[in-house]
């Protein structure tokens, strides 16, 4: 409707008008559309930098040696659903295209589209992380 509004208003009498049924997303010269909100890409970021062992919680030892040492174990996203792709990505990152299907499944179950875990995973192949 705005496109067509537009063309309307710069188009002279003497050129002849068309509407445009692309979605402002495929336009040239326009940025395409995320899939990711920004804090979801925040979210991604971030799983660029924990370890793969933050993804289980501490074993006993591990405690020990977190409070023998003063190292703090990395906490969990208090968001479900921000968890679940913190989890993705740092699985992703350790085991490649190995990725266990009832990781995938459990990211599917929290709501991320396919096109989601595509754009996590270029987002992760262009930090060189990965």
């Amino acid at each position: 409707m705005l496109l067509m509004q537009l063309d309307r208003a710069t188009a002279s009498p003497h050129t002849s008008f068309t509407a445009h049924s692309a979605t402002p997303a495929l336009l040239p010269g326009r940025p395409r559309q995320s899939a990711l909100t920004a804090l979801e890409r925040s979210v991604v970021a971030l799983a660029l930098f924990d370890h793969p062992t933050s993804i289980d919680p501490p074993s006993r030892t591990a405690r020990f040696l977190f409070s023998l040492f003063g190292f703090r174990p990395v906490n969990q996203l208090a968001d479900n659903r921000l968890e679940a792709l913190r989890r993705f990505c740092i699985r992703l990152r350790a085991a490649g295209d190995a990725m266990p299907t009832a990781e995938i499944a459990k990211l599917r179950g929290a709501g991320y589209s396919r096109a989601a875990l595509d754009e996590a995973r270029r987002l992760i192949e262009r930090s060189g992380r990965g």
